[in-house]
């Protein structure tokens, strides 16, 4: 995929995004929503495990965990495991909150909530935007922080 078809991608994605509660209703755009929701609930249970978040990753992924104080690319090392990957995910307890999807043929953006029984561990927001390629989705970029409001 070029960087000029990532890019109409994106800029479709957010403009499409920025509309109210719509939701594309078509059968295809709602199983391929069914889909992103099972790859996030993978993505974030195999954070922590060695290429756990990268193997979800697009060859041009770029991305700026919670935890990092520069957004980071495939090409560099896989962040030092948060502190929510260090203590594990099975361990603590927690619960994806599917907040709002969009998917507009190659192109889905999706945030949640990670909500944690513990009162220890602060509970995140997280965004990641996906492209289906011929390996199938993948998250070409995203972002996390502290859910503080």
């Amino acid at each position: 995929m070029t960087k000029n078809k990532i890019f109409l991608l994106v800029a479709i994605a957010f403009s499409v995004g920025a509309g109210s509660g719509f939701k594309f209703a078509d059968a295809q755009s709602n199983d391929s929503e069914t889909l992103i929701w099972e790859l996030e609930h993978d993505y974030f249970a195999r954070l922590g495990t060695p290429g756990g978040g990268s193997a979800f990753w697009h060859e041009e992924f770029l991305g700026w965990p919670q935890q990092l104080s520069t957004p980071m690319n495939v090409e560099g090392p896989e962040p030092r495991p948060s502190p929510v990957a260090s203590r594990g995910t099975e361990a603590s307890g927690y619960e994806l909150e599917e907040m709002g999807i969009r998917v507009h043929g190659d192109a889905a953006v999706a945030h949640y909530r990670v909500n944690f029984d513990s009162p220890e561990q602060d509970d995140l927001r997280v965004f990641h935007f996906w492209v289906s390629t011929d390996e199938g989705w993948k998250i070409l970029g995203g972002a996390s922080s502290i859910e503080s409001l």
